[in-house]
């Protein structure tokens, strides 16, 4: 189930790459483990 909450921040990051401050690398390093 948490992946799937991970996934979701993700893709809102995708959708606005410009809010790098709000998604943090760490967000995308969560998805790689």
């Amino acid at each position: 189930r948490d992946g799937k909450s991970v996934a979701v921040n993700v893709d809102a990051c995708l959708v606005c790459r410009a809010c790098e401050s709000q998604c943090p690398n760490t967000a995308i390093t969560v998805i790689e483990e």
